[in-house]
């Protein structure tokens, strides 16, 4: 099961490993890499789109995806528009 979490880590485009499995689901860092992949978290990081930024985080945080929300703070400091 460790490997499928680290196959998610490494492969960015990855978010479908065609395994309906439950007990994937009680894996938190497969789970963390899972939902930064289906939203695409680290490809807006990397391009810094500032209004894909604030679009993903309102979903975020409207979601209560408290792993995406981290993620994109913590990664994007620089890009997040002034108060």
């Amino acid at each position: 099961m460790r490997d499928w979490a680290k196959t998610v880590e490494r492969c960015e485009n990855l978010n479908n490993l065609g395994v309906n499995s439950s007990c994937l689901a009680h894996i938190p860092k497969y789970m963390y890499w899972l939902n930064l992949n289906l939203c695409n978290a680290r490809k807006i990081t990397r391009e810094g789109n500032v209004e894909k930024l604030c679009i993903l985080l309102a979903k975020a945080v409207k979601s209560g995806n408290d792993d995406v929300l981290y993620y994109l703070i913590r990664n994007n400091v620089e890009h997040l528009p002034p108060c």
